[in-house]
């Protein structure tokens, strides 16, 4: 049975290493970009997908295609976080420079949170090429 597994090449991936699993031993590492087709054997219907703190197990049926690709919900949920962090900054400014203690609780409640959120939630999809759609495609070829 072979499955291909293609990572695309958008800024997200730059930094992350993913790699792909069979039972826990490690078959291939992606690098942005790159497609890899795997020979697995019948009784096999897993794979899992890895970074450094984050995995996701799929199914896979004979000469099935996938790609791993931005999960655009949950970069603008980072993405928000950070803009709340900005904001929170920002307020002694506009308090004639009057630090609050509830300004650094909430600071470090976001520093916090966005450290959890970057380390332990994979901000990645694993999708059937067939199911994407074609600006979903778009998106991740660059």
């Amino acid at each position: 049975m072979s499955v291909t597994i293609k990572r695309s090449v958008g800024v997200f991936s730059v930094m992350s290493n993913i790699s792909v699993k069979m039972e826990d031993v490690v078959l291939e590492k992606l690098a942005p970009g790159e497609s890899v087709t795997f020979e697995i054997p019948k009784e096999q219907e897993s794979i899992k997908i890895s970074t450094a703190l984050t995995s996701k197990t799929f199914t896979v049926e004979d000469g099935e295609t996938f790609d791993i690709v931005r999960n655009n919900l949950m970069w603008g949920l980072r993405y928000l976080i950070c803009f709340a962090l900005i904001i929170t900054t920002l307020i002694p400014f506009f308090n004639n420079f009057s630090i609050a203690r509830s300004t650094i609780f909430i600071h470090l409640f976001f520093i916090i949170g966005l450290t959890i959120f970057d380390m332990f939630v994979p901000k990645y999809l694993i999708k059937r090429t067939s199911d994407l759609s074609e600006k979903e495609q778009h998106w991740n070829s660059y």
